[in-house]
């Protein structure tokens, strides 16, 4: 007996399809808008091209820490297809976003931020800016966890994707490809997985992976950002 009525309230805690929906985006919507008052003390980069057959063909990681006297990102350590990079990658960052160390939107890795990015390329489906703009679909259930397909769409930007909450109610992370594509991309998706800190949705990861061409040249690539570390704006001097 004590076994069914563990699982009854299991059960019963779960985030039923097509209940409790509205008020789980809206928490993680209010989470996410929380996040822009902390920042991730450590971040990596990853970049790989990749074959058709999607093996890769070349490699390069770069791991960054957060600089509290600059509020930007200095290179600790960078590898490309097994060598030690770490001085060249340093000074490319530098060039590209001044010595102070790089910055980007959401943490990022110096380098990684999106100023000249293609409209839509930042969109979220919690990120209250884009929120307006999100439409869903029908949820259904995945194991223990819930998934809700949805769409965002603004002046050219036509994304679709799925989000994936826990039983407790907690967003546990997205997956999404954007319909009208940039210039010279002929396809592109995205993998984000998100954390919560007191209430705090904060993105632990993010992939991105997707093939461009200009002219006769083709390409297949994947990017990766790791977050970690988060801690509140300031809190670090």
């Amino acid at each position: 007996m004590p076994l069914r009525l563990s699982a009854l309230i299991l059960l019963a805690s779960m985030l039923a399809p097509g209940e409790g929906v509205d008020s789980a985006w809206k928490a993680a919507a209010e989470g996410y808008a929380r996040s822009r008052d902390w920042v991730a003390g450590s971040a990596v980069f990853l970049y790989e091209e990749l074959d058709d057959d999607g093996s890769v063909r070349s490699r390069e990681r770069v791991e960054t820490l957060r600089d509290p006297a600059t509020g930007g990102y200095r290179v600790v350590r960078a590898e490309k297809d097994g060598r030690d990079t770490t001085e060249d990658a340093r000074k490319r960052y530098e060039r590209g976003n001044g010595s102070g160390g790089g910055t980007s939107p959401g943490g990022g890795p110096p380098g990684s931020g999106s100023g000249k990015a293609p409209a839509g390329f930042d969109a979220t489906p919690f990120d209250p800016a884009w929120l307006p703009f999100v439409t869903r679909g029908q949820p259904r259930r995945s194991g223990a966890d819930t998934l809700v397909p949805y769409a965002i769409r603004k002046d050219g930007v036509d994304i679709v994707g799925t989000a994936r909450f826990g039983p407790d109610g907690s967003a546990l992370g997205s997956e999404q490809e954007w319909v009208d594509l940039p210039p010279f991309v002929s396809s592109m998706a995205s993998t984000t997985r998100y954390i919560v800190n007191d209430g705090v949705l904060l993105v632990a990861s993010m992939t991105i992976q997707g093939k461009a061409s200009f002219l006769m040249l083709k390409r297949n690539f994947r990017m990766g950002f790791e977050f970690s570390d988060y801690r509140p704006k300031g809190a670090d001097g």
